[in-house]
């Protein structure tokens, strides 16, 4: 898993947040994937997204992983618009700050990592066999549908 205090930083662009914080360490130290919320902020959700595209890639290892972001079927759309928000906001950054030779090598890598996440809403059968990368948005460890494996990984 890549930093995700400095993921954070470069796709999001904002200081982090106690709370963004805490997932970093806990999703570093226990293998958190999201928080348990039903109705998260936009801080958890911001967050989440960051350790989603942290979860692409390792530092130091060139190849990437499909990282999968379990979403509620609430939370779909404004995760979806979250994501290119950021897309957006981090090319009008770097377009700000970086040389035009910069810029293409770095909206290309970020273009590389945002094109590892895989949004969707899961069918609750098909959720038996644990993906390698994943994280969620939208779920509660109150959620008894969800499989063990998945809720034991959210945090609150």
């Amino acid at each position: 898993m890549a930093n995700c205090s400095v993921v954070h930083r470069l796709f999001l662009g904002t200081q982090i947040t106690e709370i963004q914080e805490s997932l970093y360490l806990k999703a570093k130290e226990k293998g958190v994937r999201g928080f348990s919320s039903r109705d998260p902020s936009s801080l958890m959700v911001d967050a989440t997204i960051a350790l989603a595209i942290s979860l692409a890639k390792e530092d130091g290892v060139a190849n990437y992983h499909q990282v999968y972001l379990f979403t509620s079927a609430k939370c779909y759309q404004g995760v979806l618009d979250r994501i290119q928000s950021i897309a957006r906001g981090m090319k009008a950054r770097v377009k700000e700050k970086c040389s035009p030779e910069a810029q293409k090598d770095l909206l290309k890598t970020a273009q590389t990592w945002l094109s590892q996440l895989a949004l969707g809403t899961p069918k609750l059968l098909d959720l038996q066999t644990k993906p390698d990368f994943w994280v969620s948005i939208g779920y509660s460890k109150d959620d008894e549908v969800l499989p063990d494996w998945f809720r034991n990984r959210l945090m609150g």
